[in-house]
C-alpha cells in the first residue's frame, strides 16, 4: 500500500511538472501572439491611414478632372460662338 501511494504522489509530482511545464508554454506563446497582433494592428492602422489619404487624393483628382472637363465645355462654346461671328463677319465682308 506504502509503494502505491509513493508511487501514486510520484505520477502526481511528475503531472505537476508537466502541467507547469504546459502552462509556461503557452504563457511565452501567448506573449507572442499577443506581440504579433500588436504589430497586425498597427500594421492595419497604417494602411487604413494609408487608404484614406489615396481616397482624399482620388477625390482632389476627380474635382480637378470636374473643373477641367467643365472648362472645356464652356471654351468649346466660346469657340462655337467666335466661329459663328466669323462666319457672320465674313459674309458681312462678301456683302460689302
Amino acid at each position: 500500500m506504502e509503494t502505491a501511494n509513493k508511487q501514486l504522489a510520484s505520477k502526481e509530482c511528475e503531472s505537476s511538472e508537466d502541467n507547469r511545464k504546459t502552462i509556461s508554454q503557452l504563457v511565452a506563446q501567448n506573449k507572442e501572439i499577443l506581440r504579433e497582433k500588436e504589430k497586425l494592428e498597427m500594421e492595419l492602422n497604417a494602411l487604413r491611414s494609408t487608404a484614406d489619404d489615396q481616397r482624399r487624393h482620388i477625390e482632389i483628382r476627380d474635382q480637378a478632372l470636374n473643373n477641367a472637363q467643365a472648362k472645356v465645355v464652356k471654351l468649346e462654346e466660346e469657340v462655337r460662338i467666335i466661329s459663328n461671328n466669323l462666319i457672320m463677319l465674313g459674309q458681312l465682308v462678301v456683302s460689302l
